[in-house]
């Protein structure tokens, strides 16, 4: 059986999305399913017909279902399609919220929802729409090394620009600890355009003799390989995790960890989830008070 992946988020250049995407393939391998990963959005769009020429779709919709976004709106078309196509097509990893009623409804056309926490699981239940609980796929991952500690505090940055630099300053207050970007190198897709790949390397050249920056963490200081990049967390001091990904990495890692907001509520809702809601504090909190930046140890 065969089946594309939609929304392949780790071609963005993310080390979580680029895991999540090692794992739906993985999960899919050991039922039978040939995933085919790799596919950027014009790709899909342009497939047309073509379409069903895979015998099933999977959706992954990560942080993508909210507030109308456009990747919201372009996975609500791609369930529409697949559905008057009777082509069987499954929405999983997903975090759902502030959807118009249009973009809820097309959202129930896919046959199977399973989101990332019970908070998008109540949200579409409002909605008459039924869906099953299943968190992140970074929280499958069995080759993750465990936490041995030894090093820095690492300090994470975050999806918005300015709260990376507001955590950067943290960092600053804190010493001995280290900034470290979830950001990599993007990989070249299977199927799509090669530009962002290129773009990064420029952008990497140009900010390499830069200071400290959200620009140049993001660029000249990313880690790239997933490897190198869980091996810093496993022997860190602990994580100020400014990302969802950062989170859940921690969680599966066993790294004593404080986490902020992000740009919606899917951290929060992951943390009540597991019961460790004390673990999320705000911006200004941390701000205030940059001790509440080291990692408590989990009791």
């Amino acid at each position: 059986m065969r089946a594309l992946l939609v929304n392949d988020a780790s071609l963005a250049g993310h080390h979580g999305s680029a895991l999540v995407t090692a794992q739906l393939v993985a999960i899919a391998a050991r039922h039978g399913i040939e995933l085919v990963a790799g596919w950027d959005w014009p790709s899909i769009e342009a497939l047309g017909d073509g379409l069903s020429t895979f015998d099933l779709v999977i959706v992954n919709g990560e942080g993508s279902i909210h507030d109308d976004a456009k990747s919201a709106l372009r996975i609500a078309a791609l369930a529409e399609r697949c559905a008057d196509r009777s082509l069987p097509a499954y929405l999983v990893n997903a975090s759902v919220s502030g959807l118009s009623a249009s973009v809820l409804a097309s959202i129930g056309r896919f046959r199977r929802r399973f989101v990332r926490d019970r908070a998008s699981q109540a949200y579409l239940e409002s909605a008459s729409i039924e869906s099953s609980v299943v968190h992140d796929a970074t929280l499958t991952w069995t080759d993750a090394p465990p936490w041995r500690g030894g090093g820095p505090v690492l300090v994470t940055d975050a999806s918005d620009e300015a709260k990376t630099g507001q955590l950067i300053d943290i960092h600053r207050s804190l010493p001995g600890s280290r900034m470290i970007s979830l950001r990599t190198t993007p990989p070249r897709p299977q199927n799509g355009s090669t530009r962002r790949v290129w773009q990064h390397r420029l952008k990497t050249l140009l900010s390499t003799p830069m200071p400290l920056s959200p620009w140049s963490l993001r660029y000249a200081r990313s880690v790239d390989g997933l490897d190198r990049f869980a091996s810093l967390l496993a022997t860190s001091g602990g994580l100020v995790a400014g990302r969802y990904h950062a989170v859940c990495l921690a969680l599966r890692l066993g790294i004593p960890f404080v986490a902020i907001d992000g740009n919606t509520s899917k951290t929060r809702d992951l943390l009540d989830d597991v019961g460790l809601t004390d673990r999320l504090v705000s911006m200004d909190e941390l701000a205030g008070d940059p001790k509440l930046g080291v990692p408590r140890p989990f009791a």
